[in-house]
């Protein structure tokens, strides 16, 4: 698994969402980290608050549909969106 820190972001969410049941995560783009985080996703039982949206191209308009954008810290950053009625930016 690459080290964007996703993994955690999918773990630390499973914990939210006990507290937030409400938060969804989307995640816009596409790689070989991406199998590995589906997996993760439904291993934590998260299959209905995560959304992979794919490519680079699905991400127009992405980054003003959520509260909070959370770039990922690898070469080639994929944009991580957080629904909740936490935090957030907007």
């Amino acid at each position: 698994m690459s080290s964007k820190g996703y993994d955690l972001l999918l773990t630390a969410l499973a914990d939210l969402i006990r507290t937030v049941p409400t938060v969804r995560l989307r995640i816009v783009g596409d790689g070989p980290s991406r199998k590995p985080w589906q997996v993760q996703t439904a291993r934590l039982g998260l299959s209905h608050q995560v959304e992979f949206l794919g490519g680079k191209a699905s991400m127009m308009g992405q980054q003003h549909s959520g509260d909070s954008c959370a770039p990922g810290t690898g070469i080639d950053d994929h944009t991580v969106h957080r629904r909740s009625p936490v935090g957030g930016t907007r």
